[in-house]
């Protein structure tokens, strides 16, 4: 688990964990911005973070909308 702007980024402790939806990710925050553009900018930019705070090698939002780390 890591922090992110406020925001907890789970991930499990496997070689490869399965993806975190965007939808799901943005429920489980409890965030109040309906615009899917909005909040998946705010995601990339926190993947962005995560990787260069080392918590995590590798973060981003693939093309189906999840969230890998």
């Amino acid at each position: 688990m890591a922090w992110s702007n406020n925001r907890i980024i789970f991930s499990r402790p496997r070689k490869h964990p399965f993806p975190l939806s965007l939808d799901r990710f943005r429920k489980m925050c409890g965030s109040s911005d309906a615009r899917a553009t909005s909040w998946r900018q705010t995601v990339k930019k926190a993947c962005v973070e995560i990787v260069e705070a080392r918590i995590a090698v590798l973060c981003f939002l693939d093309k189906n909308d999840q969230i890998v780390i």
